[in-house]
């Protein structure tokens, strides 16, 4: 028997609501028949969205959709899957507890700390400027959000990392590790690269092998364990070791190069903090591996400030271009309006002008599969002034039923985001056809700017075996998928390539960044071997272990690469004309335009290529 969960419980008493089949396909039936048709579809899905909205209305103190749907899929699926998405949803765990921010009037916090103790929850501030934060078990997500003076529960902005090399080869680094400068031209000089990353379990027992015999390490972390093994402890209950994978691969690259490991959790205020702290001490280089996709990524977000100050001062911010690129995943889109009203207080659904239907996006449900839909636009550094909800619904036999909404409050609202999502369960045996739709809430209120671009991502996997599914959105893409804070105009942003074949990497993230500027610089390998994550024996999505794979991989190839030029050239060149060299030697750099892809093209020391 076909069991469909809903996104929100608060709704399931509500009769599904039938909607008139989909538009015959075949091309036989008379034109004025599919019209009339098609009419009395969009009516019945304006009904439903009146209905949802009804049932449910919407409130800005409501829990943000992340931590909605973080929720819901621990309740359903277990904890195990809900760790699997935290970082793809931008929230952290720790255990069953989630990191949310706590708003609340000032002359009530005090109250509400007490109150908050009283429910086992430890609410507290790492600085005056900081926000009142706590760990809050998923299942309690209500019940503290219910607690008097709680203004509004927040999910904070966080990175997640983007998850001897045979880069060092494929990348013919050699040549200038035995570069002998000329006689009497001051050249070498020590070079500083430092690495910024969740954690770097495991490195102590590498020093003076994978690693350099010492390195300089400090955490920046507001929760226990505050170790530079294990900072982040919100996204897995185990300490982290991408950091020490990173630091392997600079070591591999620029075996002379001093290392600073700056662990932090994700909250972007200890990024800034780490990344202050690497210009303060020497840093001639910064690596991080690490990104969001729920930024503004068009060059405007803080840590493009703090870019921009480390540039002035001479040093290279080289970062992860993110791992988000495979189309399966991603759609991108300026508004588009279909003509059409989604009734009473809302303006017109969002039009989708390629498709067989004007304001629905179609695609498969498979039998047993979970499916994460998020809408989220670039407002992300003041409250949005528009307010879109997203709709989902599926043919259950009798038409097109809504299944889920996501109905969170913007206009506006002090603390809310850009950012809607659902989670909807098959748990069925049948293959469900679905669609979603998106409408504008009270636009004459709630204004949008002409000019707003619209991401929907899209995370689908089978319930039991986690294996991933490509949904076939209707109007997928590769474009705008490029992280922050790789969209900084100051920082150097890296893409992937297999280091076995060199072919290009789907799921590296591409530009154009949403204000248009191409994105990433350059490429470098991934799918290498490392002490900590083992053997590579072939490129993702092969047969073989892949060793380190991503970006995560890609961007400490750069990093080392620059590293080890710093250290040759150093003495008559900055890093900046460090950078420059490579990107003048990159394998694709005989193409005058940068592409959205690699930028000048895959990393190459060597003068004479690296074919």
């Amino acid at each position: 028997m076909l069991r469909l969960k809903l996104l929100q419980l608060a709704v399931a008493a509500l009769a599904l609501l039938a909607l008139a089949p989909a538009p015959h396909r075949t091309g036989l039936r008379p034109p004025r028949s599919a019209e009339r048709q098609q009419v009395r579809r969009i009516s019945e899905i304006r009904a439903a969205v009146a209905a949802a909205l009804a049932a449910r209305p919407k409130d800005a103190a409501d829990l943000p959709a992340q931590l909605r749907i973080l929720q819901e899929l621990a309740a359903h699926s277990g904890m195990d899957v809900a760790r699997r998405v935290a970082g793809r949803l931008g929230v952290q765990l720790d255990g069953e507890r989630v990191l949310v921010s706590i708003r609340v009037a000032p002359e009530r916090e005090a109250a509400l700390v007490g109150r908050l103790g009283e429910l086992g929850v430890q609410a507290t501030r790492a600085s005056g400027t900081r926000p009142l934060r706590a760990l809050v078990p998923v299942a309690d997500l209500e019940r503290v959000a219910a607690v008097e003076g709680v203004e509004r529960l927040e999910a904070p902005r966080i990175l997640v990392p983007s998850t001897l090399s045979e880069g060092v080869a494929a990348t013919r680094a050699e040549t200038w590790m035995t570069f002998e400068p000329p006689a009497g031209l001051p050249l070498d000089r020590p070079a500083r690269v430092a690495i910024v990353d969740v954690g770097f379990a495991g490195y102590a027992t590498l020093l003076g092998s994978e690693l350099p015999a010492t390195v300089d390490v400090q955490a920046f972390c507001d929760f226990p364990p505050q170790s530079v093994e294990h900072c982040d402890s919100f996204t897995q209950a185990q300490p982290w070791e991408h950091g020490t994978a990173v630091a392997e691969i600079v070591h591999d690259m620029a075996p002379e190069a001093e290392l600073l490991l700056l662990a932090i959790d994700p909250a972007i205020e200890n990024i800034q903090a780490a990344l202050q702290y690497a210009g303060a001490h020497g840093a001639d280089i910064v690596s991080t591996s690490i990104g969001t996709v729920f930024d503004n990524r068009d060059g405007t977000s803080p840590l493009c400030s703090t870019a921009a100050d480390l540039r002035r001062s001479g040093i290279v911010w080289a970062t992860a271009a993110g791992n988000s690129g495979d189309p399966c995943e991603h759609e991108s889109y300026l508004w588009r309006s279909s003509g059409l009203s989604a009734g009473s207080p809302y303006g017109q659904f969002l039009g989708f002008p390629r498709n067989a239907d004007p304001i629905l996006n179609e695609f498969t449900l498979p039998a047993g599969h979970v499916h994460l839909l998020e809408l989220s636009w670039n407002a992300w550094d003041a409250a949005p002034t528009d307010d879109l909800d997203l709709f989902y619904v599926c043919d259950l036999g009798a038409g097109y039923q809504l299944i889920a909404q996501s109905l969170a409050g913007q206009c506006g609202a002090p603390g809310s985001v850009p950012f809607e999502g659902v989670a909807v369960f098959n748990d069925g045996a049948t293959d469900l056809p679905c669609a979603y739709a998106i409408a504008e809430y009270q636009p004459g209120l709630c204004v949008r700017p002409s000019d707003r671009r619209f991401d929907v991502t899209s995370l689908m996997f089978d319930d039991q075996t986690g294996e991933f599914t490509c949904p076939l959105l209707e109007e997928r893409t590769a474009a705008y998928s490029i992280a922050h804070p790789a969209d900084c105009p100051d920082t150097w942003s890296v893409g992937a390539v297999c280091a076995l074949d060199g072919s290009f990497e789907s799921y590296s993230g591409q530009g154009p960044t949403l204000d248009g500027r191409a994105k990433p610089e350059i490429c470098a390998p991934d799918a290498v071997s490392t002490g900590t994550y083992g053997a590579a024996l072939g490129c993702p999505g092969g047969t073989g272990p892949e060793g380190f794979a991503g970006t995560s991989a890609s961007t400490p190839h750069v990093a080392g690469a620059l590293a080890l030029l710093v250290q040759r050239l150093g003495a008559s060149f900055t890093p900046e004309q460090c950078r420059s060299i490579l990107e003048r030697r990159a394998s694709g750099a005989a193409n005058p335009v940068p592409d959205n892809r690699c930028g000048h093209g895959a990393l190459c020391l060597a003068e004479d290529g690296c074919d």
